[in-house]
């Protein structure tokens, strides 16, 4: 996609407003929301990896 120009995400974040999102969105009430892709045109070309903590801080094993 970005050959094309397009870029896209994967997120849940619309799930706090599930309601909402179906209604804009026209989606049925028997239907079960689990992500959103949303897919856009990306502004710029100059694409890289994002920044990222180290996985053992932010990792926890039964504890916190």
């Amino acid at each position: 996609m970005r050959a094309r120009g397009l870029g896209s995400v994967l997120t849940t974040l619309h799930l706090f407003k599930e309601a909402e999102a179906a209604k804009l969105l026209g989606i049925p009430e028997n239907f079960t929301q689990c992500g959103l892709l949303p897919v856009a045109y990306t502004i710029g070309t100059e694409f890289k990896p994002a920044s990222r903590p180290d996985p053992e801080s932010i990792i926890h094993w039964n504890a916190w």
